[in-house]
């Protein structure tokens, strides 16, 4: 495939383009990890560069995933950056496709972009629920901003259907999850701060939702994250916090005991492997990689500190880093290698041209490094 080739390509410009630039979602990856044991799941690798917001899916009784998140891709204001993109497998998650936009038909002249998007599949349609506003709110986020849907049938090209899916009078609704069984649709939203919990709501048709009690959470908790059915038929919903976590949905509006899935970081989605008893994948956000390129003594682990940049030979860690043993370096499609850390060097003669991602085994990220 040339995703590689590609997506090196753009990290190479990114490291270079964006200096200096302040930290946002365009600074961190999607992860994509493989559940092993019961929430035990493998090391994580990259799925997708500066992403956010991921919800995957599969079509039907199919191979096929489909995985939507909001994109970041430089250069800004083109046609990747901050919109909705999908990537789909059609092999159960082990190979993907390229991030391609998606086209919605229909939304009305001066509403905001859609971004926030949840992919469900029912029947032969897939229908995505996003975060929108009949116009651009003023000063940020604010109660103009609701849940609104678009329906397809191969989660690129979509038809908008006008109305409000879910609207709150005076606060904004964002990170939408939703899941269709049975004719029931349910729809879960964080309500702002963890511990101010969740909406949840109930529909027949996935268009017109009844508010149900709000769900209670602690900062622990934070209720951003995904629905899905698991293997054995229960329905999950898998949440954001100092690590991640999932909750089995009891019924009536009612949900279990947290249960961490042993993983950091947010956003997550899951859905279980098409071949019995092979688990779920998830793909979540992964920590910040940065693309500022400092040296002036502040320990900071915004800013990418590795130098110099990009790397022929040895390359300098940042002062907080030179007690490592080792530093892991892992490429765009997840591959790792493993470096010898020697007085605050590494040497990476031995490593093949590209742009990598420097981590420590925590996945603690120093930095992102172009290798010529």
């Amino acid at each position: 495939m040339n995703i590689v080739t590609s997506m090196c390509a753009f990290l190479v410009l990114c490291s270079i383009s964006l200096l200096a630039q302040e930290n946002g979602p365009w600074n961190a990856p999607l992860m994509w990890a493989e559940e092993t044991a019961p929430d035990v799941f493998s090391a994580p690798r990259i799925f997708q560069d500066s992403s956010g917001v991921p919800c995957v899916v599969r079509k039907g009784a199919s191979d096929t995933l489909l995985c939507a998140f909001q994109w970041f891709r430089e250069p800004r204001n083109a046609p990747t950056w901050d919109r909705v993109a999908v990537k789909v497998s059609t092999d159960d998650g082990v190979t993907w496709t390229q991030p391609v936009p998606i086209v919605i038909d229909g939304i009305p002249a001066g509403y905001q972009r859609p971004f926030d998007p949840t992919l469900v599949s029912f029947r032969d349609s897939i229908r995505i629920y996003f975060s929108s506003s009949v116009r651009m709110p003023m000063g940020g986020l604010d109660s103009l901003v609701n849940t609104y849907s678009a329906v397809g049938t191969d989660g690129i090209h979509f038809r908008f259907e006008p109305g409000a899916r879910f609207d709150h009078a005076t606060r904004p609704v964002i990170d939408p999850a939703v899941i269709h069984l049975n004719n029931t649709w349910l729809f879960v939203a964080p309500i702002g701060a963890p511990q101010e919990g969740a909406y949840q709501a109930i529909s027949n048709d996935g268009l017109v939702f009844s508010e149900l009690q709000n769900i209670p959470s602690d900062n622990q908790h934070n209720w951003t994250g995904n629905l899905m059915y698991d293997e054995d038929g229960t329905l999950q919903f898998y949440g954001s916090g100092p690590m991640m976590w999932r909750v089995a949905y009891i019924g009536f509006g009612s949900w279990g005991n947290f249960r961490s899935i042993g993983v950091q970081g947010g956003d997550p989605s899951a859905v279980a492997r098409k071949e019995s008893g092979r688990g779920r994948w998830i793909v979540f956000v992964g920590p910040r990689y940065t693309t500022s390129i400092r040296n002036d003594g502040n320990d900071n682990n915004d800013v990418m500190t590795l130098y110099p940049n990009p790397c022929v030979d040895v390359c300098h860690l940042p002062a907080k880093f030179t007690n490592e043993a080792v530093i892991f370096c892992t490429d765009i499609i997840g591959q790792t290698w493993t470096y010898k850390v020697i007085g605050g060097t590494v040497d990476l003669s031995a490593l093949s041209v590209g742009t990598w991602m420097v981590h420590t085994e925590d996945w603690t990220v120093i930095g992102i490094i172009a290798h010529k």
